[in-house]
């Protein structure tokens, strides 16, 4: 992932004004990776000199003056370039904050604001090369679909012997000709589901 430098210097430029408020989540839009908060602090919106400006001062003095008491679409990360974060193509990593957690929010403007503290997390994204978790004596996580359907193809061959097998006559060790097999036949494997070797609270991908 690069960030021009351009983006770096309008940045900059911005968080002059910025201003952090504690928060609370409202709902999580996890395919944009943003948030709906309510602000547990007044922020106030006005005019100076042609320019709108944010404030946490009430006593600021313009007749348009209005308080701030919610944001919507606030990102759930500090990155902002000539691309969005989602999570169908994310930059970095991110996290997603729990339904009426408390947050830290930052406002650039009434246009751009980010999380900048999470207090309860729900789910965490990550988008790198490589990804180490507690070093690498386990090697890489399973494939879960690949390996069901390598258990798939054993359970199905399996599962056809034991068809041909119950079809045919078998002679005995007393060289008598017997129908079907002695005793109670075998029964067929299940076949392994995916939810059944996947662990959901944990994924990866390339």
């Amino acid at each position: 992932m690069s960030i021009a430098i351009e983006d770096v210097i309008a940045g900059l430029d911005q968080a002059k004004n910025l201003l952090s408020v504690p928060a609370t989540v409202k709902n999580v839009d996890e395919a944009n990776a943003t948030c709906d908060v309510d602000l547990l602090q007044k922020v106030y919106v006005y005019t100076d000199k042609g320019e709108t400006k944010l404030t946490l001062d009430d006593k600021v003095e313009d007749e348009g003056k209005e308080e701030i008491t919610s944001l919507s679409g606030v990102r759930l990360n500090g990155i902002y370039n000539t691309g969005i974060y989602t999570t169908a193509d994310p930059q970095g990593s991110i996290l997603l904050p729990k339904a009426n957690s408390k947050v830290l929010v930052s406002i650039l403007n009434m246009e751009n604001s980010y999380v900048n503290v999470l207090g309860d997390t729900e789910k965490a994204a990550f988008n790198f090369e490589k990804i180490g978790l507690n070093g690498n004596s386990f090697g890489g996580l399973v494939i879960a679909g690949n390996l069901v359907s390598r258990l798939n193809e054993l359970e199905r061959a399996f599962n056809a012997f034991l068809e041909d097998y119950r079809a045919h006559n078998h002679i005995e060790s007393t060289g008598m000709v017997t129908m079907g097999l002695v005793g109670e036949p075998p029964e067929n494997i299940e076949e392994t589901e995916l939810n059944f070797l996947e662990n959901t609270n944990i994924t990866h991908g390339r």
